[in-house]
């Protein structure tokens, strides 16, 4: 299976099984969001919901809580550190924009201008959204995350920039319908951006996988453990995408 599809039919099954539960988990997020200093940590909690779901791990609001309190600073800091990113972008690109205050420089030369900046400002919105999943995927440190942030945006810049199209595509199809904001648009974000690092973390392990097998085969190598290890972490990749449309139809299994 490609990387871009692994990490769809994880956001897709990830978000069936359980509705029920990012509905709520959506409602309280947003009321929190209410208050402006809020909003970041509340957001972490949902991606750190989001983040135990993917790695099949049992959640609730309680969980959210953790999320809440434990990431709230790295939260906060990353995501005001996004706000002043987007605010920079936008000031910056209507400068160059602005016929008042270039008046010498020729309009194409301007587009060209803030289209670069423009570029330059998503990729780095993308690196800070990879950043901060990874910070409560793997509970480290903001300047580690921000690293591995910008390796995987620079490995696959065009699956990226795929998901992060599709989720400002996301947020219009849900502001149409007005109650889907709040209540699935933070934890739809939230399982897309986990989905993304859980699917390239995955892709990155299978291939290593397959090198130690066959170079367990090609030196005749025995090691049970080893090869106990490797049989269930792949017998646990092939459970998860062993699902077809019948598995759909089974509300009675929804968490």
């Amino acid at each position: 299976m490609s990387l871009i599809s692994r990490i769809y039919h994880r956001f897709f099954w990830l978000t069936w099984e359980s509705i029920g539960f990012w509905i709520l988990s959506s409602l309280l997020c947003i009321l929190l969001c209410l208050s402006v200093v809020l909003m970041p940590a509340a957001l972490g909690g949902i991606l750190y919901c989001a983040a135990r779901t993917e790695q099949d791990k049992d959640v609730a609001l309680r969980d959210f809580w953790y999320g809440f309190w434990h990431f709230g600073l790295r939260s906060s800091i990353l995501g005001f550190t996004l706000v002043f990113l987007a605010v920079l972008i936008i000031a910056d690109i209507l400068f160059y924009l602005s016929s008042n205050v270039m008046e010498g420089v020729h309009p194409m030369l301007r587009m060209a201008l803030a289209g670069v900046l423009g570029w330059i400002g998503i990729f780095g919105l993308i690196i800070l959204t990879t950043a901060w999943t990874f910070l409560i995927y793997q509970d480290e440190k903001i300047p580690k995350t921000l690293g591995r942030g910008m390796v995987l945006t620079c490995k696959h810049p065009f699956i990226s920039l795929n998901l992060f199209m599709n989720g400002i595509l996301l947020f219009f199809i849900l502001l149409l319908s007005i109650v889907g904001v709040p209540l699935l648009l933070p934890a739809l974000a939230s399982i897309l951006a986990v989905s993304h690092v859980g699917g390239v973390l995955e892709y990155y392990e299978e291939r290593e996988d397959r090198k130690l097998r066959q170079k367990i085969q090609k030196q005749g190598f025995q090691s049970g453990s080893i090869l106990k290890e490797l049989g269930e972490r792949e017998s646990r990749r092939r459970l998860r995408y062993d699902r077809g449309w019948r598995d759909i139809l089974r509300p009675w299994e929804m968490r």
